[in-house]
C-alpha cells in the first residue's frame, strides 16, 4: 500500500492481535512508529491486549506509559484492557490501581475484569468485595459476574 495511515495500520494490527498473532502485532506497531504514524486509542487497546496475551508486562507498561504521556483518554475499554494485562502479568496491585484510579464511572464490565483478576490470584474475598460494591452502587451483575465469582471462592 502506498498511502498508509493510522486507520490502515490499526486495521492490520487489530487483525493480527485478534487472530493469535500478538507478537506480530507488536512488531507491526514498531514499524508503524518508525514510519512516523501516530497511534490512536484503538491501536493502543489492541497493543495492551497483545501484551496481556503474551504475558509481556514490560511492553504493556510501556504502552500504558505511552497512553499517559500522550494524554489518551482512559475509557472503560482501555481500563479493562489494562486491568486484564496487569492481572495476567502477575501485578494484581497495578490492576487494582487502574481500577481504583479510573477516571470513568465503574460499570459491570470493569468490575468483572477486576473480579476475574482477583480470581486468577486467589483473592476470593476481594472479588466478593467488588461484587458487594457493585450492588451498593446499583451496578447490575451479569452472567460473567456470576461465572467469575465461583472461580474466586
Amino acid at each position: 500500500m502506498k498511502d498508509r495511515n493510522v486507520i490502515t495500520w490499526t486495521a492490520l494490527l487489530v487483525g493480527l492481535a485478534q487472530n493469535g498473532h500478538a507478537e506480530d502485532a507488536l512488531i507491526l506497531f514498531s514499524q508503524m512508529q518508525e514510519e512516523g504514524v501516530s497511534a490512536n486509542s484503538i491501536t493502543l487497546v489492541s497493543l495492551v491486549h497483545s501484551c496481556a496475551h503474551l504475558g509481556s508486562l514490560k511492553k504493556g507498561r510501556s504502552v500504558h506509559g505511552h497512553l499517559i504521556r500522550y494524554g489518551f483518554a482512559f475509557d472503560i475499554v482501555m481500563l479493562t484492557a489494562l486491568i486484564d494485562m496487569y492481572a495476567k502479568g502477575g501485578k494484581i496491585n497495578s490492576a487494582e490501581r487502574v481500577f481504583d484510579n479510573g477516571s470513568v464511572s465503574k460499570d459491570v464490565i470493569l468490575c468483572n475484569s477486576m473480579i476475574t483478576g482477583y480470581g486468577i490470584h486467589g483473592y476470593g474475598h476481594r472479588a466478593v468485595g467488588i461484587y458487594r460494591q457493585m450492588i451498593e452502587n446499583g451496578i447490575k451483575p451479569n452472567q460473567t459476574t456470576f461465572i467469575s465469582l465461583p472461580i474466586c471462592l
